[in-house]
């Protein structure tokens, strides 16, 4: 391979002619600063196969030049693949800097060597450093190339160092691609990356760029609310057990705090205050084999028990993640702009779900003691829209059993967890979670740990919802024998879900995943399916957050009606265009923030 480092316009437009008939080529970009508002880039690096080059930006008098001279490049029709790993960072990054691709419909193909890593084996790590050692066998130590961006930027931008470094990383990726395309085919999963997961790639990029608009001050208000919250409740905890405490009031006029004879947030304490103190016995045990005080061991006895103090606990709990996780660094994370900008993973969740720092894992309801939802907020002139799918579980359950049972009460629109709960001889809330537990791989033994009752209790109500949904449990147990026979499961639209071990826990995910891997690409489907009419840019529509599988977009306020329509009918469209039986129900409301859109999706 030919490798060329490029730092004048005469020697980019030279380069250019040798490269000028390739369809697909590798792209890699380096950044001086990654701040999407005031982006710098460091430099490019393209390769086709047989010439690759890294083309220095930084400090670059002709910089101005090349980047319109590399923009009309890749502009021309006769380019039709381009190949990134990590193709959200880059698009986004062709974007900002370069105004790429001008129009929707003059966009290249892209496939993303780090999407595709995790298509091929979602178990291992998805690195380009990686990959390259361990899959393509390029050891960078052997060839004396730098591990990580730290390592290499460490002497400057314009040194050999960061050349190589820059310039190896087009070249991987190319690399990369040509061993991971023949296996995208054999195992079937080249229509899961063109249908689903490569018009995908736009959504994430529109993410990382377009963020979403915070409410700093209702922020900090939040935060002094719950803070008391938090103060109220601790005394309140130490009152019902009887533990002694002074309060020291703060010289700055800040919140007081708490001296105690206990501390709430230590394990050891506080699991001998529960014994001791409240005569509430903890039976549950860490990997340490100290008594285990997590969360999910003092909601089932709060269920036993009904102890204020426990009640108390779990709220104090939710309160102080809720300061700590969200309410205290958020304000830091907003940007001039006055949005809040978070990086979206694709790769990592097993079942191929989106995750992202922070904001992805904000609290399913706002049930808890502030409305952190409605510090997300549409600017002046815009409004929020959000909208998931309504019962996307039990439909895709439907789909997956063949259930006609189940089929038949969803077409008819009646209350399938009533119709449950009727059947079952319990309440609808238990037999809710017993059509959701089971769609997610639970036993018996853990309904039976969650309601505080026998396994052979919990064990009656899963064997008459199996009566009466027969075909439940045969997909169940058909699902079994695949993982035991082949260690892997497909899903509908081709996903696999492997495991290294078969055991229990495998099982269940296993069937989890049949229904959440289909969510999740559901979602996938719906927002790639909108982003193709995100070129009418009158309306001004943004996909700004999905949270939970739940997608919020921001729009001109006069085109709310329109935007909504169709949002919704995309999202009902997804449905049919991965084969599910069903019709998808759609939630869909707006507002001035969050919560409000949240709220309208309910009524």
């Amino acid at each position: 391979m030919e490798r060329t480092v490029l730092k004048t316009y005469d020697e980019l437009k030279s380069w250019l002619c040798k490269v000028s008939t390739s369809k697909e080529l590798a792209l890699d970009t380096e950044l001086v600063d990654p701040n999407w508002l005031t982006l710098q880039i460091a430099g490019l690096s393209l390769c086709n196969g047989k010439y690759a080059c890294y083309v220095d930006l930084h400090q670059n008098k002709d910089k101005a030049k090349i980047i319109e001279y590399i923009s009309q490049w890749l502009s021309r029709d006769t380019l039709e693949l381009l190949i990134m790993h990590n193709a959200p960072f880059d698009l986004a990054v062709l974007k900002t800097v370069f105004g790429l691709p001008k129009q929707l419909k003059n966009r290249w193909r892209i496939f993303d060597t780090m999407t595709v890593a995790h298509l091929l084996d979602e178990r291992k790590p998805k690195s380009l450093k990686w990959l390259a050692n361990n899959v393509l066998y390029l050891n960078r130590n052997e060839r004396g190339i730098a591990e990580t961006f730290p390592e290499a930027v460490k002497y400057g931008f314009s040194n050999e160092t960061f050349y190589k470094y820059a310039i190896e990383d087009a070249i991987e990726t190319w690399f990369l691609y040509e061993w991971q395309l023949p296996r995208l085919h054999r195992e079937r999963l080249i229509g899961l990356w063109c249908n689903i997961e490569e018009p995908f790639q736009w959504c994430l990029r529109d993410l990382l760029l377009n963020g979403i608009a915070a409410d700093k001050d209702e922020m900090l208000r939040l935060q002094d609310q719950i803070r008391k919250h938090i103060f109220d409740l601790e005394i309140r905890l130490y009152q019902i057990a009887g533990v002694g405490y002074d309060i020291q009031p703060d010289l700055y006029g800040g919140h007081p705090t708490i001296n105690a004879d206990v501390n709430l947030k230590s394990p050891a304490q506080l699991a001998k205050l529960i014994q001791e103190k409240l005569k509430i016995e903890l039976t549950e045990k860490t990997d340490n084999g100290a008594l285990s005080t997590k969360n999910s061991v003092l909601e089932k006895l709060y269920k036993k028990t009904n102890s204020e103090f426990l009640k108390l606990l779990l709220e104090y709990r939710s309160a102080t993640k809720l300061l700590n996780s969200f309410l205290e660094p958020l304000p830091e994370m907003i940007q001039q702009d006055g949005r809040i900008r978070v990086s979206f993973h694709n790769t990592v969740a097993v079942t191929g779900r989106v995750s992202a720092s922070r904001l992805h894992q904000l609290p399913k309801d706002d049930t808890g003691p502030v409305p952190l939802r409605q510090c997300f907020i549409a600017p002046p002139g815009k409004k929020l829209i959000a909208a998931d799918f309504k019962g996307q579980e039990l439909r895709i359950l439907a789909h997956v059993t063949k259930d006609e049972t189940m089929l038949q009460a969803l077409r008819s629109g009646v209350d399938l967890h009533q119709v449950v709960a009727d059947e079952v001889g319990t309440t609808r809330d238990k037999a809710k979670t017993i059509s959701f537990g089971l769609a997610y791989g639970k036993s018996a033994y853990g309904f039976a740990k969650d309601w505080g009752v026998s396994e052979e209790e919990a064990q009656q109500f899963v064997d008459k919802y199996f009566a009466k949904f027969p075909k439940v449990r045969q997909a169940i147990e058909k699902c079994n024998r695949l993982v035991e026979m082949q260690s892997a499961i497909r899903n509908l639209t081709g996903r696999i879900r492997r495991f290294d071990w078969v055991n229990k826990k495998a099982l269940r995910e296993a069937f989890n995943f049949l229904i959440q891997g289909v969510g999740a690409d559901l979602m996938k489907k719906a927002a790639s399916n909108i982003a193709a009419h995100l070129s009418c840019e009158a309306w001004n529509l943004k996909l700004v957050l999905t949270v939970h599988d739940e997608l919020v977009y921001e729009v001109d306020e006069k085109y709310v009606e329109p935007a909504m329509e169709l949002i919704r009918s995309e999202m009902e469209r997804a449905g049919e265009q991965i084969g599910l039986r069903l019709p998808m129900l759609v939630d869909i409301g707006c507002g001035d923030n969050y919560q409000e859109a949240k709220n309208k999706t309910k009524g």
